[in-house]
């Protein structure tokens, strides 16, 4: 409501939440109407942040379309000069930097405005040389309906499948600004405590970065050789995972599936120098130390 821009729908959607959610929805939507945003709410059955956002994409009536998750704000000129440098350059999507709030410290999302997604294709955003949060995207409506809804099976890792969807099918334009802010706090979706829960993670980007290559390697602008690099990256710190666990054999299992895919051997040569270390550990009874937490049993992120 605090957005400069007009006119301007408010998409909402309550997944299924337990608390006094449906009040506050029913107050906010007096709210809209005196600030004349229009207002779009609906609740569902809880399936998770995809579903979420799925319900809300169906549910839009612009031909704009962008993202705000509850914990996260926008300043109010974000969709005002996200608008402005759309028309003046004629792109599809747009995207600004952000102001990631952590417990301890502050950091720009990318950290320079240099980083941030501009042209089509997602060989930057893939290799990790170009960023920009999920929040901080505007795109065209029907593009968005071409790019397809977010892939409800990932609990987490959502928005990098989609992103490098999007990604072959628009156009980027960015504000270089920071106007917005991610809160990063004990309540998000992608904190973890745990080897279980790391694990947990692990599996569920493995399955994000494998899985985007079959759903985009035949567009005219998919960068095979970037996904190689992110799936060495990726790969790399699984393994070390499962090493700092002492599982060995799971370790050289997640080795053998990234050479098999195509990781360049050259990126795995830290993994590797890691598994002849902890092989030589093992036989004295010892496991590698995870380098911040000491034991793995006490990782959290």
């Amino acid at each position: 409501m605090a957005q400069t821009h007009r006119p301007l729908e408010l998409v909402l959607t309550d997944d299924g939440s337990e608390d006094d959610t449906g009040r506050v929805m029913r107050e906010l939507a007096k709210k809209c109407e005196a600030a004349g945003v229009s207002a779009n709410f609906a609740t569902k059955v809880n399936g998770g942040v995809a579903s979420a956002r799925n319900a809300g994409l169906g549910r839009a009536r612009g031909d704009w379309v962008a993202f705000l998750d509850d914990d996260d704000t926008w300043q109010p000129q974000k969709i005002s000069k996200q608008m402005a440098e759309l028309e003046r350059g004629g792109a599809e999507a747009c995207c600004c930097q952000f102001l990631q709030v952590r417990e301890n410290d502050e950091r720009h999302m990318p950290l320079s405005p240099d980083q941030l997604l501009r042209g089509r294709g997602p060989s930057g955003y893939l290799s990790r040389s170009a960023d920009a949060h999920i929040n901080s995207i505007i795109v065209k409506a029907e593009i968005a309906r071409r790019v397809g809804p977010f892939d409800e099976a990932l609990r987490v890792y959502e928005d990098f499948d989609w992103i490098v969807r999007l990604l072959c099918e628009a156009d980027f334009a960015c504000v270089p600004e920071v106007l917005g802010r991610y809160e990063y706090t004990a309540g998000s979706l992608f904190k973890f405590s745990g080897y279980e829960q790391l694990l947990a993670r692990d599996e569920m980007q493995e399955r994000a970065v494998v899985g985007v290559r079959e759903k985009c390697r035949a567009k005219p602008s998919w960068d095979d050789s970037a996904w190689h690099t992110r799936l060495a990256q990726d790969f790399d710190q699984f393994i070390k995972h499962r090493l700092y666990a002492g599982e060995l054999d799971a370790a050289r299992r997640l080795l053998e599936r990234a050479l098999l895919l195509g990781a360049p051997p050259a990126l795995l040569k830290g993994a590797r120098r890691k598994m002849r270390k902890a092989w030589w550990l093992s036989l004295v009874g010892l496991r590698l130390k995870h380098p911040k937490f000491g034991h793995i049993a006490q990782v959290k992120g």
